[in-house]
């Protein structure tokens, strides 16, 4: 049944994310040649006319972009990351040098027009040792810039990584505890059953109305506690029927409890494990003794329960119930954001649980 109903919780699993996608870095793919159109166009504003020196910068940004955008989407995460770095450091030159003479060329028949004697200038080793820096310093920022941003998207992958395996695990850790509950609560019917008790059909119907609760209303993240608190009293007006000693069975709620919402079905297991394992309605000596508490920002939760010896010896602390408990809160209420006691006595079982709300 488990198996089944994890089968079809719905969890979206994260995605690997993309260093540079056009979606998400248009803009700053935008901003990053603007700023180098400007820059480039201030520091020689003075030697040649505005009009070439625009076309000039047009095409030394046109042909840098393509080692560039090569690097970004191919060679950095193929090579760089994976740490083949004489392979990448090959590759880019091998990219970067025939664009040199090239982007020489193209800005002399520009400016040419002007003046005839910038041949010599155009085509000079000076000339190409600047064009070969400045794509140099262009490819190193990229690949700095390529390498800052995988690291932020890994970091963040992994955060997504990490918050997709806790709600995988919640959502496992949650589905136990409806087995678990409808195994006891058809027992419990089933015994008024047998001896054709008047209460049968009216607790089927208590049970119809929880089980609509749990597989409808407690399928969110959080739930308002006054809900899981109806939750919790239908289920001991449920165990109240197998026993003619109901005074000795209390739950009591104080303080505002309409604003709180809660993780749902976190406070049953603690219910069904006094039920299960106490002596509440087997003898006229049992009781049960609980309280939900609102003070401030604390939630405090308070169950005890008499055993019996022969009990106590039989897993009256545990049992998947609890330990499915403990897996929940360490998930849900870290750092110490929540502290649960637990005590057995001769003849008593008390769990005192504090949880700070957010």
């Amino acid at each position: 049944m488990v198996k089944d109903q994890i089968h079809h919780t719905e969890i979206k699993e994260p995605t690997i994310p993309t260093v540079f996608t056009l979606k998400n870095s248009l803009w700053i793919h935008i901003i990053t040649w603007g700023g180098y159109m400007l820059l480039s166009t201030l520091i020689f504003t003075e030697v040649t006319a505005m009009k070439n020196l625009i076309f000039k910068n047009l095409i030394s940004a046109l042909f840098y972009a393509i080692p560039v955008y090569l690097n970004i989407y191919y060679i950095l995460p193929r090579f760089f990351m994976k740490g083949q770095y004489i392979k990448y450091y090959s590759i880019i030159s091998l990219l970067v040098i025939p664009i040199v003479p090239v982007i020489a060329y193209l800005q002399y028949l520009i400016l040419s027009s002007t003046d005839s004697t910038l041949y010599y200038e155009y085509f000079s080793v000076a000339h190409f040792s600047s064009i070969l820096i400045t794509a140099t310093m262009i490819i190193l920022i990229s690949t700095s810039a390529g390498h800052t941003f995988n690291a932020i998207k890994t970091t963040q992958l992994q955060r997504e990584l990490k918050n997709y395996k806790l709600e995988a695990e919640l959502k496992f850790l949650k589905t136990q505890v409806n087995p678990h509950f409808l195994f006891n609560s058809l027992n419990n019917i089933y015994s008024l059953a047998v001896t054709e008790s008047k209460e049968a059909a009216p607790a089927i119907l208590k049970l119809s109305d929880m089980m609509r609760y749990m597989l409808y209303e407690s399928r969110g993240n959080k739930v308002p506690l006054n809900k899981e608190i109806n939750y919790l009293k239908s289920y001991i007006e449920l165990q109240k029927l197998k026993t003619a000693n109901e005074q000795q069975i209390q739950f009591e709620v104080t303080g505002n409890t309409s604003k709180v919402m809660i993780e749902p079905m976190l406070f049953i297991p603690f219910f069904e494990n006094t039920f299960k394992h106490g002596n509440v309605v087997d003898t006229d000596q049992g009781w049960l003794k609980s309280s939900l508490r609102i003070e401030k920002n604390h939630l405090h939760f308070y169950i005890a329960n008499s055993v019996t010896h022969e009990k106590r010896n039989k897993d009256s602390v545990g049992g998947i119930g609890l330990e499915n408990v403990r897996k929940r809160l360490d998930l849900l209420y870290p750092n110490e954001r929540h502290d649960m006691q637990i005590e057995l006595l001769p003849n008593s079982f008390t769990v005192n649980l504090k949880l700070q709300l957010s």
